[in-house]
Order: C-alpha cells, then structure tokens, then sequence
C-alpha cells in the first residue's frame, strides 16, 4: 500500500522512485490510483495480500454458551483510545454476554512497539474484567483458529482484519492508517472502519 502522501515533496520523491522501478504491486486500488494520480508510469498490479494465500485451520466449535469477540489492539492507541475501547467491551458483555480475548499481534519485538502492553491496559480498563483474557497464540494456525471461533473481530490491525476475512468472521475496522480503511473498502465493508 502507499500514501497518503500529502507534501509535494513527497509525492515527488515516490513518483521519481516508482518510475524507477520494473513493476509495482500494490494490495488495493486506492494505492494504484494514488501512484497514477501522482504521475507514475510504470505498471503498477493489484494483488491480494499474501497473507490471503494462508489455509484457514479448521476452527473447533466454539462454546455456544458466550458469544466471543476478538479483539485486537495496536500498541499506537492512545489511553482515550483504549478506554474507548474498553467502554465498548464493556458494551458487548452487558448487551450480550459476550466474552473478549483481546489478541496482541505483535508482541517480543521491541518494548515500545508491543501491542501486549495495549491489550492489557484495554483488559485494566474493562468494567467486566473478568469476562476478558488476554492470548498470545504461540502460532499463525492458532490465531487463525481463535478468530474461526468468534462472533466479531474488532482490530486495528490490517492483517487481523485479513484473518477474519479469510474465516468469514465479521470485522470492525479501527482506521489507524490509510490501508485498514482501504482493505475494508475493498472488500466493501467501509462502513465498518471506525
């Protein structure tokens, strides 16, 4: 994906940087105008994130029991925006039981850039603590799994999203950057990008 590129400067560099190149591929169509918008004649290909290319595991039946909600922070997201979160985990346990595991993403990379430490301020924040857990699957295929499992994923990041599309689970979009809102208009859900 690219953009937005909102400087002159910027839109310069990549269009020289671009035409320099044998070909381009981008993972959705707001990015390919983008780059022709900006003067770009090189050939520049959608194509699906490889990350669509991953065999979705079976997903063991889900207790019938509590709806579950998936949710998945970005270490980015402000404390207002935690709380937010929290409120609306909050929501979804009083107006239907549901039961949240909040999924870090990226975590073991660098302190400041771990998405754990969100989820569990997000599991802090929660009025219905208890009707929360935080899970670090040790596996892609266990991730997938989790997400096969649940009601509605409600990520912020893209390739969670992803996840749930490729399980055909319902997915809300928190929009911290141009190709989540992108991603969900592609696939035709941007009503719900957030």
């Amino acid at each position: 994906g690219i953009g937005p590129l909102s400087s002159p400067t910027c839109r310069r560099l990549s269009r020289l940087v671009a035409n320099m190149t044998d070909l381009i591929g981008v993972r959705d169509n707001a990015s390919r105008d983008l780059l022709l918008e900006i003067g770009v004649r090189r050939p520049v290909h959608v194509a699906a994130d490889p990350v669509f290319t991953f065999d979705a595991p079976a997903a063991a039946p889900a207790p019938a029991t509590r709806p579950l909600v998936v949710v998945i922070p970005r270490y980015s997201l402000g404390h207002a925006q935690q709380q937010a979160l929290a409120d609306a985990c909050d929501q979804l346990v009083e107006q239907h039981g549901a039961q949240i595991v909040l999924l870090p993403f990226q975590t073991g990379y660098a302190a400041k850039y771990d998405d754990l430490r969100s989820a569990e301020a997000i599991a802090g924040r929660m009025r219905h603590a208890t009707s929360a857990s935080v899970h670090t699957p040790a596996t892609t295929d266990e991730t997938l799994a989790l997400i096969g499992q649940a009601q509605l994923v409600i990520s912020s990041r893209l390739h969670g999203l992803i996840f749930a599309a490729i399980q055909g689970v319902a997915g809300v979009a928190i929009n911290y950057e141009v190709k989540v809102g992108s991603f969900m208009a592609e696939i035709g859900q941007a009503w719900a990008c957030l």
